[in-house]
């Protein structure tokens, strides 16, 4: 009788278990969802549909008042006849943090659907955007922050299906935007239909510099045969944005 007692409570346990882990990602991927306004359809080829999303633990930058609660992407593989077992995907590695002490800042790298900033003190959240979009990179510009006293991050994102295959993913071309630690006043740096190609940081003048390839032949694919153009960005000016055309004057 014991021995049924244990069962009986360790199956309930384990559906309980369940359960609130479905309706923790449920819930995760309503949200964003929701908050999306672009139609870009998730399906993937390579017998990969459906995403799942999955919100990371919270990252935090020095001398700032917000936790980053990061919201990753994985690809659930659909079941075939040649593929058994449960569905399954990987946790290895969601992201990764760097530090580069050359551009004194704090970098992280993963697949992201969104970010989520939270207040420490009142625990409001607040998300990045509504928009359906990749970020691939965010990076907290500490040296400015030192030199300056202005709070950015800078991020690599994905915001246009440019090769036309109805998602938004690795293969599409990635601008390069800027926002505050609490991540309001998200601003698009880079322009339109053209691909961030390098970006550096100047500290000495507070400016960014990065360079883009513009589809010149209009076949919409980015390449070495396209035009090459070098822009500047200052950070203490309103992000004031010039192309320098140095070898044209």
């Amino acid at each position: 009788m014991k021995t049924k007692l244990k069962i009986t409570v360790f199956l309930i346990t384990i559906t309980l278990f369940s359960i609130n882990c479905f309706d923790i990602n449920e819930s995760i991927r309503d949200v964003s969802r929701n908050n999306e306004q672009d139609t870009v359809s998730n399906n993937n080829t390579n017998g990969l549909k459906s995403e799942i999303l999955e919100l990371e633990l919270p990252v935090i930058f020095d001398s700032t008042n917000y936790l980053i609660f990061p919201i990753s992407v994985f690809q659930k593989p659909e079941r075939s006849s040649s593929w058994r077992g449960s569905y399954d995907y990987s946790y290895s590695e969601s992201y990764r943090y760097e530090y580069n002490a050359d551009y004194g800042m704090d970098s992280y790298y993963g697949n992201f659907s969104n970010l989520i900033f939270q207040n420490i003190k009142s625990e409001k959240n607040t998300f990045l955007t509504k928009k359906n979009i990749r970020i691939y990179s965010f990076h907290f510009l500490r040296a400015y922050y030192i030199k300056y006293g202005k709070q950015y991050i800078l991020l690599e994102i994905k915001d246009t299906d440019s090769n036309k295959d109805k998602k938004i993913d690795y293969y599409d071309i990635s601008s390069l935007y800027v926002c505050r630690t609490d991540g309001s006043k998200l601003l698009k740096l880079s322009p339109d239909n053209q691909n961030l190609v390098s970006w550096k940081g100047i500290i000495e003048n507070g400016k960014l510099y990065f360079t883009t390839l513009e589809d010149s032949d209009n076949n919409n694919i980015y390449d070495y045969n396209d035009k090459k153009k070098l822009f500047s960005v200052d950070l203490k000016n309103n992000f004031m944005l010039e192309e320098l055309n140095f070898l044209n004057k």
